[in-house]
């Protein structure tokens, strides 16, 4: 993001400030202002990053937030095994208690390959979801003149590159999948809204449509195999491996 220094919100006290800061402090202050104003972000400062710059952002985004959370995952994990685990055996004088206890090493190497695939795979998530996005706006949306943007590739991969921000959310524990869910899903609706000159209704139609179009799908499937599982003769087929 080379030109990130000149992207300052032009009305904040911190303008001066800020042009001189760090790239660090940027990209946070743009995560402030993308989740605590996705309004303002999307209807003032989004034209000013190029399809570049809202890629990077959005990458960085995804990225940051999943090493931060296996970083964090792993040193419980390391800490329970090396701490409390042996504390417990201290109390209960014998290994089988705590068996169930099992973090394994696979569990660890398999997030790890994925902390590392994370900016391939975030990028391919963010094309894809794009030509979505893409297909769904030119249905839905009518693109009116004065439309900030035209409905293209482009505009939905920064639309959803910002978006992205909401994946912080990830690191709350428990419940932290749901509300990155909600977050990125909110603030792709906002961003749509905002950008397109949309209604909310419309917005959500767009972003929410193939969501629940898989939902129906899996549980399609699910109800075909329930139905293909329940109408087996399994009684026939046990006799004969017998």
């Amino acid at each position: 993001m080379d030109n990130m220094n000149i992207l300052i919100h032009p009305n904040s006290m911190e303008n001066k400030d800020l042009e001189e800061a760090s790239y660090v402090r940027q990209y946070f202050y743009w995560c402030k202002e993308i989740l605590l104003e996705p309004t303002r972000f999307f209807r003032v400062h989004y034209r000013m990053f190029d399809k570049n710059e809202a890629l990077s952002f959005g990458l960085i985004s995804l990225w940051l937030s999943a090493f931060v959370g296996f970083v964090w995952s792993a040193l419980n994990q390391i800490f329970i095994v090396n701490f409390l685990e042996q504390w417990m055996q201290s109390i209960l004088f014998q290994d089988e208690a705590i068996s169930f206890i099992d973090f394994g090493g696979k569990s660890f190497l398999f997030s790890a390959a994925y902390v590392l695939l994370n900016p391939f795979l975030s990028l391919l998530g963010l094309f894809f979801s794009a030509l979505i996005l893409l297909s769904l706006s030119k249905v839905f949306l009518v693109e009116k003149m004065d439309a900030l943007e035209k409905i293209n590739l482009q505009t939905s991969l920064k639309i959803l590159a910002f978006s992205s921000t909401g994946a912080w959310f990830s690191l709350v524990p428990v419940f932290g999948g749901i509300l990155s869910y909600i977050a990125v899903s909110l603030l792709t609706v906002i961003g749509v809204r905002e950008v397109y000159k949309s209604t909310t209704r419309r917005a959500a139609l767009v972003v929410f449509l193939p969501q629940i179009f898989l939902l129906f799908m899996v549980m399609f499937l699910l109800l075909l195999f329930g139905i293909v599982f329940f109408s087996l003769p399994w009684e026939n087929l046990a006799e004969i491996s017998a």
